[in-house]
């Protein structure tokens, strides 16, 4: 005689399933919002963080003599010292980064595959024996999507696909625990959702989505510095 399933243990197995799909798909849109800043500023720097730097550098010199002149002045000119410092660091960890370019198809594949491995990975979806092997590879395979690696994505989910791992839904049974792992997967998705929130109202997000085509947009602040940068010649 078959054992009655319990309506309520199927009810809790069902709700943490969906709610793991539903950080997954929170983590991928996060994720995305990341990469396109992350773009952004690869390509800014690369189009005219040099010039910037230069006229950077041009200012600092005419504040500093400025501030020898007028000491009210050297508190700006300190300022703009630090500032120039944290815009050399940004400029030179972004230009030492090797990117690949990818088609538009390329990168839909690839962002199909990474929603794919996620799931398979995600730390919070795997039986608990498992978590510090799947987070392992789950920070491989957000590096490997960060850096355009189209073809590490590939082998992790291929990987992935070969050697699953139990779903932590599959291998409780307590309600109790259950009932705690809804709690924690409801806060973490909360969680998700603020963050995303915070990326859309930052001010570099809301710069970018005000930008129309890139392209022009670098090409107009390349020439405003070339005439500043003339300026000072």
């Amino acid at each position: 005689m078959e054992q009655a399933t319990d309506p309520e243990l199927s009810s809790l197995k069902a709700e943490v399933s969906r709610l793991v799909n539903q950080m997954n798909e929170l983590f991928i849109q996060k994720a995305t919002l990341e990469k396109l800043i992350q773009k952004y500023n690869h390509e800014f720097y690369l189009a005219v963080g040099d010039l910037l730097l230069k006229v950077n550098q041009l200012r600092i010199e005419k504040l500093k003599d400025e501030s020898i002149e007028n000491p009210g002045k050297q508190q700006e000119y300190a300022d703009a010292q630090k500032e120039y410092e944290e815009f050399d660091f940004q400029y030179k960890n972004n230009i030492s980064q090797d990117i690949p370019h990818l088609s538009q198809e390329n990168q839909k594949i690839m962002k199909s595959n990474f929603r794919k491995a996620s799931l398979m990975c995600h730390p919070d979806s795997v039986a608990d024996e498992f978590k510090d092997e799947a987070s392992r590879l789950f920070n491989e395979l957000k590096t490997a999507y960060d850096s355009n690696n189209e073809s590490k994505v590939a082998s992790l989910l291929e990987y992935l696909e070969n050697n699953k791992f139990p779903k932590k839904s599959d291998t409780i049974t307590d309600k109790d625990r259950l009932r705690f792992t809804v709690n924690h997967h409801r806060a973490e998705v909360q969680k998700l959702k603020q963050e995303i929130g915070l990326i859309k109202r930052s001010e570099i997000y809301q710069h970018i989505r005000s930008i129309g085509d890139w392209g022009v947009y670098f090409s107009h602040i390349k020439k405003q510095l070339e005439i500043e940068l003339a300026r000072f010649g």
